[in-house]
């Protein structure tokens, strides 16, 4: 699994997806200093998020972020993999 963000959000699903005893997670931020942490877990930059290495990829922002970030996925094939909270217009959650 991937999650997309730093906040409080993230560290919400973070937490979530580790009492489903999800332990492979990589998290993910706009732009990130390198030296990143969320919840003691490195914060690695989008930019080398490759889709094809997760199942699923976890947007946990929330507001005009993540509409910017959704797109910018779509831009490549995500194949069902995107996951999005609270997405505004006519975006879909797929799981």
């Amino acid at each position: 699994m991937a999650i997309c963000g730093t906040g409080e959000f993230a560290e919400l699903v973070y937490l979530g997806l580790k009492e489903l005893s999800i332990n492979e997670i990589d998290i993910f931020d706009i732009p990130t200093d390198g030296e990143s942490r969320l919840l003691g877990m490195p914060v690695l930059e989008t930019s080398t998020l490759r889709l094809q290495e997760y199942d699923r990829v976890v947007v946990a922002m929330l507001g005009p972020l993540a509409e910017e970030f959704k797109h910018e996925l779509e831009q490549e094939t995500t194949q069902g993999k995107v996951v999005i909270f609270f997405a505004t217009g006519n975006s879909t959650v797929n799981l």
